[in-house]
C-alpha cells in the first residue's frame, strides 16, 4: 500500500509540482506559468524514469504529467510506479483523447485528467481546492509541523 503524502512544511508554502512533459516549449511554458501563479516547480522532466526519481526524492505535493515520454516508461507507468509507493496527486496532461489510454490513465486514481492545450486557470483551481486543502488538514493534524 502507498505511503500517503504528507509535509512538514508551512501551509504558507507554495505548493511544490513536479513537471512531467516530453515537448520542450510545453515544459517551458508550463514552468514559466505554474511559477506566475506562486508554485514552486520542479524539474521540469522528460522521462518516466526521471519522474520517478524525482517524485520519490522530492515528494512533491502534486504532479503535472504528460502520458507520452521519451524512453520506456511512459506517464500512466511513472504514475503507477509513483503511486505504489507515495500518494501523490497526479494531473495528467496530454494531447491523447484515446478512450482507451484515458482509462488506462484513470486506473491510476489521478486527480485530473485534461486534454492538451492546457488550461492552467483550471488546473490552478484544481491544485488551490484540492491540493492545498489536503495540506492545510495534514499540518492541523501535525502539531510538529512548522506553522
Amino acid at each position: 500500500m502507498a505511503a500517503s503524502h504528507s509535509s512538514s512544511r508551512s501551509i504558507n508554502s507554495p505548493l511544490r509540482i513536479l513537471v512531467v512533459e516530453d515537448e520542450g516549449i510545453s515544459a517551458l511554458v508550463a514552468q514559466k506559468t505554474l511559477e506566475k501563479m506562486g508554485y514552486q516547480v520542479l524539474g521540469p522532466v522528460n522521462n518516466g524514469a526521471q519522474a520517478i526519481e524525482m517524485a520519490l526524492q522530492e515528494l512533491p505535493d502534486s504532479i503535472l504529467m504528460d502520458i507520452n515520454l521519451f524512453g520506456p516508461i511512459n506517464g500512466i507507468m511513472a504514475a503507477e510506479r509513483i503511486k505504489a509507493v507515495r500518494d501523490i496527486p497526479i494531473v495528467f496532461v496530454t494531447a491523447y483523447s484515446d478512450k482507451a489510454i484515458r482509462r488506462r490513465a484513470e486506473l491510476t486514481h489521478p486527480l485530473a485528467y485534461f486534454e492538451k492545450p492546457v488550461q492552467y486557470p483550471r488546473i490552478d483551481a484544481l491544485l488551490q481546492s484540492t491540493v492545498k486543502t489536503k495540506l492545510e488538514l495534514s499540518v492541523e493534524q501535525d502539531p510538529d509541523a512548522d506553522l
